[in-house]
């Protein structure tokens, strides 16, 4: 059955990243249950066959479907299966959109063979993005509007062998991966991989026939033109978790080659950054650790002044990049080290990125300086940036 093909993409891409699931299940087990403490959906669930094979596996399974009758067969099914009583397994006569007004959340949401019945495709791809937590992974499986699934999936199945009732699938409902891909990135997802499914008449078994890890385009192949991807396939995403960047810059020129590289490298769409500078009126770099008061040297005019010219610098910037990044800017006098480690006891962020001067031509930082004190020292990851070196093409 093409079912098992689709458990076992499935329980292969939640192995590789989902922790919970390498923590929790137990393979040594007779029968392991790799999917202990994941709170599972599976989104428009029919009769519940899906569902069943992951409450087995250990997951905390919701099936929801729009259609009454569905939920009533798929608890019918369930029921007559005794290996289920201690589940967990629940359905609900519920949509994707009523499931996200309630604020329910999921680490892995599944849609199979459900987009091609649609009339608001992106928007189904966007609500059902909307009910994973963040790192939490989304699983479309879906036929490809391409001429031989026309051929196969209405003209034969429906109209010549009659084996599915007439007008079950229209030819322009089936969707490109393209499409669904675009549709999974614009919700913030990252797309993990793109493979078709398909018979395997030597074993006489469903399975992935194709692989495209990272998506379809990396691939360099249209999926109209690629024999694996034809007929049914099944996508992969992660959900993005927003994450929370300090950078912490001085007032030197070098601090746009910070900024910019930071926001090429590091930063993405919703992405969020606090840009703390640490004006150098006494050069703050220099007397980091001499005990020197670097405030009482600033008054509200300059920090004032401070403030606009790194405003502009992050406005050039964010510009420049076109990502949407959100940003806050402040100037806080003092000694670096101190205000740098007090801001990361106060924002949390999930990194921490300063820009490093360096010294001449020497490669890599400097014992002592403030880069180095705060690489050993804080309490969240380090990213330091330094100019090229002298004789590195720039």
């Amino acid at each position: 059955m093409v079912g098992s093909a689709r458990i076992r993409y499935i329980r292969e891409i939640v192995e590789n990243n989902l922790t919970n699931a390498i923590q929790f299940g137990n393979l040594s087990d007779i029968e392991p249950k790799p999917f202990t403490g994941l709170r599972i959906l599976d989104i428009g669930c029919g009769g519940g066959l899906l569902s069943e094979s992951l409450a087995r596996l250990g997951g905390d399974v919701t099936g929801a479907d729009a259609a009454v009758e569905n939920v009533r067969m798929a608890q019918y099914h369930a029921a007559k299966d005794p290996s289920l009583k201690s589940s967990p397994l629940k359905y609900r006569h519920i949509t994707a959109e009523q499931l996200c007004a309630d604020g329910e959340q999921f680490d892995v949401v599944i849609a199979s063979e459900v987009i091609e019945h649609v009339a608001d495709q992106p928007g189904f791809v966007r609500s059902c993005a909307s009910l994973l937590k963040d790192d939490g992974l989304l699983f479309f499986s879906t036929i490809n509007r391409t001429i031989i699934s026309n051929l196969l999936t209405i003209k034969a199945a429906e109209d010549i062998l009659g084996i599915v009732p007439k007008g079950t699938h229209t030819h322009d409902q089936y969707v490109v991966p393209e499409e669904l891909e675009s549709w999974i990135t614009e919700n913030g997802c990252q797309v993990l991989d793109t493979s078709g499914v398909g018979l395997n008449p030597l074993i006489e078994r469903w399975s992935l026939i194709s692989r495209y890890p990272d998506g379809v385009r990396q691939s360099g192949v249209r999926s109209q033109f690629s024999l694996g991807l034809q007929m049914n396939y099944i996508m992969s995403a992660k959900k993005l978790g927003t994450r929370d960047l300090l950078i912490a810059l001085d007032d030197s020129e070098l601090s746009e080659h910070t900024l910019f590289w930071t926001f090429e490298n590091l930063l993405d769409d919703g992405d969020r950054a606090t840009v703390v500078t640490v004006p150098r009126a006494v050069n703050p770099l220099e007397v980091a650790g001499q005990g020197i008061d670097v405030k009482a040297h600033w008054n509200t005019e300059e920090e004032d002044m401070a403030l606009a010219g790194i405003q502009s610098l992050v406005r050039s910037v964010k510009t420049h990049s076109m990502k949407n990044v959100e940003v806050a800017v402040k100037v806080q006098s003092g000694e670096p080290r101190q205000v740098i480690s007090n801001m990361i006891k106060t924002l949390k962020p999930t990194m921490l990125v300063i820009g490093s001067r360096g010294t001449l031509n020497i490669p890599g930082i400097l014992v002592g300086s403030v880069s180095s004190y705060l690489a050993m020292h804080s309490e969240v990851p380090v990213v330091v940036v330094r100019p090229p070196l002298l004789n590195e093409e720039t």
